[in-house]
């Protein structure tokens, strides 16, 4: 168990330097330390299309409404930070604390999220979902969503096309959510 923490530690540590050196290369960081990220979004006049990143040890999928095919998606050991980066022309990378990326995201617009196993058997490692709603347990380090898979996708999260899948195993180590921006028409939802 201690070589698997340690693993997921380096992991994290891997994707944190390499968030800060796209920071630091392309001479952007994530705004006035200062000022709460939402303000810092909604003084912008130009606001990028963002990709966010949760990583968690281990997780949980569960059919909770066979009606309407909403599951509960439970990250367990979830990392207390949500990356995000852009792609050209931008080029802006950064992080805020979980709890933060959950009070700006719009719930009634639900934004999509890929969800990719890393060692999951090839056929069951990637879905893409909508996510419905959230809620996140700081102290025990556990992230929640209500989801719906979709049949497509696309924009940003495009490259998993290929590899959707309909279904996933119900509990699974060593996961990845990239959540599509919760940006439309340059406007943050609100």
């Amino acid at each position: 168990m201690e070589e698997k923490n340690s693993i997921i530690a380096v992991f994290v540590v891997i994707i944190l330097v390499a968030v800060a050196i796209m920071s630091i290369y392309s001479g952007v960081f994530s705004g006035n330390p200062g000022m709460p990220y939402e303000s810092q979004v909604k003084a912008s006049e130009d606001i990028p299309s963002y990709l966010f990143v949760q990583i968690a040890e281990s997780g949980e999928w569960n059919l909770i409404d066979e009606e309407e095919k909403i599951y509960r998606l439970v990250l367990i050991n979830a990392a207390p930070q949500t990356l995000m980066f852009t792609d050209r022309p931008d080029r802006n990378a950064g992080h805020l604390s979980t709890g933060e990326f959950l009070k700006i995201v719009d719930f009634s617009n639900p934004p999509n999220a890929a969800l990719e196993i890393l060692d999951g058997e090839n056929g069951h490692d990637v879905i893409v979902v909508e996510l419905l709603c959230s809620s996140w347990d700081y102290q025990n380090k556990i992230l929640t969503y209500n989801a719906k898979i979709l049949p497509a996708v696309n924009g940003s999260l495009s490259q998993y096309h290929e590899r959707m899948e309909s279904g996933i195993p119900a509990t699974f180590n060593d996961v990845s959510l990239y959540i599509d921006n919760i940006y439309r028409d340059g406007k943050l939802l609100a």
